[in-house]
């Protein structure tokens, strides 16, 4: 029997790059977006996909719908929006199981830039120093001056 998986955000290149790689190896390939921009690809070795709905709530039901209707044996999450979507309490165990992920407080602190920041720090790995800024927070009192590097993401 062939390997059935589910690729999340197949558009991106890491999403493209996952299903060739699957496909090559003889799995059967469906694809699912969560992200309204999604653009479709075509590939060979895509079998099926599926433009979940826009919202959050009602995109990550369908995706646990299609999840139990396949019966997919692996999930891969290719962007962080579909990383994201994997760590919502709705999402069964047996699904978040099949995506492979570490543990849900390990990627909580793996997308969170100042806890990454200060884990590396406490153990000694070198990086640069600097001001977190986000969304919510008041802008610093001064950015860097010219000659200083100041980058956003």
């Amino acid at each position: 029997m062939r390997l059935k998986a589910l690729v999340l955000d197949a558009d991106s290149a890491a999403g493209l790059e996952t299903v060739q790689s699957l496909g090559r190896l003889g799995c059967v390939v469906d694809t699912a977006s969560l992200r309204p921009e999604y653009h479709r690809h075509r590939s060979r070795f895509i079998a099926s996909q599926f433009e979940l709905a826009e919202s959050a709530d009602g995109g990550i039901q369908e995706l646990i719908r299609l999840f139990h209707a396949n019966q997919y044996d692996l999930v891969v999450a290719t962007t962080e929006v579909a990383l994201l979507t994997m760590l919502s309490p709705d999402i069964p165990d047996a699904m978040y199981q099949r995506a492979v992920l570490p543990a849900q407080s390990n990627v909580h602190t793996a997308l969170d830039k100042q806890a990454v920041w200060d884990l590396a720090r406490r153990i000694g790995v070198r990086v640069p120093s600097g001001d977190l800024v986000s969304v919510a927070s008041q802008p610093p009192e001064s950015f860097p001056s010219s000659s200083s590097r100041c980058s956003a993401k």
